[in-house]
């Protein structure tokens, strides 16, 4: 697949440099309903765009589920780290904010999968 990353998304993503390229991971569109109060509905991403000198989206899917916000990207000895993110906010009637927040760990050596 070569396609260019489409214009005005994502938002919340997590981004590293490694090995001369530039990766964006994940991230959404939209804000949460329950924050806003309404539609459109936020949609999260598992997507890996890589660019040197245009941002082309990697043809093997990763396996980590989709996520944005507070995933953080690090590379150590080679490999490209992601840890956790957040899929949303529930509100309760307190209207205190409850984040799920993901508590897993991925690796890749080339950011196409690979999980640790």
């Amino acid at each position: 697949m070569d396609r260019r990353m489409p214009a005005g998304r994502p938002r919340r993503l997590s981004a590293i440099v490694f090995r001369n390229d530039i990766y964006v991971m994940g991230g959404s569109k939209n804000d949460d309903s329950s924050v806003v109060g309404g539609p459109p509905a936020r949609v999260y991403f598992n997507d890996v765009w890589k660019s040197r000198d245009a941002a082309r989206e990697l043809s093997q899917p990763p396996p980590w589920a989709p996520r944005a916000g507070r995933a953080v990207v690090v590379e150590k000895d080679g490999w490209i780290y992601l840890l956790g993110g957040e899929e949303g906010f529930n509100l309760r009637r307190s209207h205190e904010a409850m984040p799920p927040y993901f508590n897993d760990v991925w690796r890749s050596a080339t950011a196409r999968s690979g999980r640790s």
